[in-house]
Parts: structure tokens; C-alpha cells; sequence
């Protein structure tokens, strides 16, 4: 539906138990993604910045939540560095394959930049796929993300969700791994009793809502799953 068939990553790949670290877009998607991986391990922080991520998956890695295969979603909240990339991937072995959602966002200035600098790295750790998030979205603005034009609506969090699943799967297949997790049939007409944040990456307001949760209330409660609001 979404995946791109020609992606492919070097190191073995597995839909079981993805740990997955991110951001407030993540923390938007998540029971979306819950859905389509329902044994991954989610840990996504609204506001979250990139050079503060080795240490907290450094963590994730040493409690037992990785087992092949990362996901993450970082960068809307500052521009991306080399260096600040490169210290993420170096906290995981070449035996680890690392799938990177990329940026798309009304505040993300450095959005192309950052973008270009993810697939340069892609082309140096051949354990590393990019998920073309942006590509995905850009025809689609008003239908998946709210007024911000940055962060996910209920409807934009599942087409995430099952991008990244399908990426996943796509890369699977290419190594002979047949997927875990089928694909999902959801019924977009009743979507719209999702959450998201009330707060935007930036500081400022999210004045898009849906029903009036809030991502505390939103948050996950299985114990595969670590949502948090803080900084």
C-alpha cells in the first residue's frame, strides 16, 4: 500500500518485538503502530531532542528491549548534525537493522538539509533504511496531519504506522523472512477518536485537536509500551 519495494538493509531485519524510539510524531502514532506491531516497545517523548537519544537507547539496549530491529523518529525539534547522527547509529552493532522515518514538517526549516543528510549516512552504515515519510505526506497535508501541518491526525498516524510496517516487511521479504504481522484492514470513518499532543516539538501550542485528550491520557498502558510527555 505504502512501502517502497526498493529498499533493502544489510543486516537481518524482523517485525517481532521492533523497539522503536522517537519523538511527539511518534508519540502520536503510537497505538496506531501498536496496532500494526503489536509487540514492539515504544519509548517516545514529545519535545525530544536527538543528542539527548544515545544514552536513553543505550538504556533501552542494556534493559532487553532490542532484539534485531530500531526504529526511529527523531529531528523535528532541532537540525540534525553529522555528528549527533552519527553517535545515535554508533550506539547499535552493524548486526542491528536501523530504520530512520524521515522529516516532514511546517516548522522543520532544516527539513531537506536533514533528509539529505539521513541518506548520505544510509550510504555509509548499510545496516540503515530510510522510511520517506516525506515524500508520503506531501500531497497529503490537510487529510493526514492536524492544522500544524507537522504532526500526525488519527488518519496520518495509521498511514505511519503501516509505512513503517510495510518498510519492514519490505526488507523482510528481500531476505527470505516471511512477515509476522499481516497487513491490517482499519476502517479510516472511525479514526477520529485518537489523541494528539497539546503541545508542538517547538514550545508552542498544537491548536489542533480531536476529542480533548491529551497524550497523558493517550499513553499506552502495556508494559511493551513507554509513552511519556516530559522533556
Amino acid at each position: 500500500l505504502y512501502g517502497d519495494a526498493s529498499l533493502e538493509n544489510a543486516a537481518e531485519v524482523s517485525d517481532s518485538e521492533v523497539l522503536m524510539i522517537g519523538d511527539s510524531i511518534m508519540l502520536d502514532s503510537s497505538p496506531q503502530i501498536k496496532e500494526q506491531l503489536p509487540d514492539c516497545y515504544i519509548d517516545a517523548v514529545q519535545s525530544r531532542q536527538l543528542y539527548d537519544t544515545p544514552e536513553v537507547a543505550q538504556q533501552l539496549i542494556n534493559d532487553g528491549h532490542l532484539n534485531i530491529t530500531v526504529v526511529i523518529s527523531l529531528g523535528t525539534n532541532a537540525p540534525l548534525t553529522e555528528e549527533d547522527v552519527r553517535e545515535l547509529l554508533d550506539v547499535f552493532d552493524s548486526e542491528t537493522s536501523i530504520f530512520w522515518v524521515n522529516l516532514f514538517g511546517r516548522t522543520v526549516l532544516w527539513e531537506e538539509e536533514a533528509n539529505q543528510l539521513l541518506l548520505d549516512m544510509a550510504e555509509e552504515y548499510p545496516n540503515l533504511t530510510i522510511i520517506n515519510w516525506c515524500d508520503l505526506i506531501k500531497p497529503h497535508i490537510e487529510e493526514w496531519l492536524w492544522g500544524d501541518r507537522e504532526h500526525p491526525n488519527p488518519d496520518g498516524a495509521e498511514v505511519l504506522a503501516t509505512l513503517i510496517r510495510e518498510d519492514i516487511q519490505v526488507c523482510m521479504t528481500k531476505q527470505g523472512h516471511a512477515p509476522t504481522y499481516p497487513e491490517q484492514t482499519t476502517d479510516t470513518t472511525t479514526t477520529d477518536t485518537g489523541t494528539t499532543d497539546t503541545t508542538a516539538d517547538d514550545g508552542t501550542a498544537d491548536t489542533a485537536t480531536d476529542d480533548g485528550t491529551t497524550d497523558a491520557e493517550s499513553t499506552d498502558t502495556a508494559s511493551e509500551t513507554n509513552t511519556t510527555d516530559g522533556e
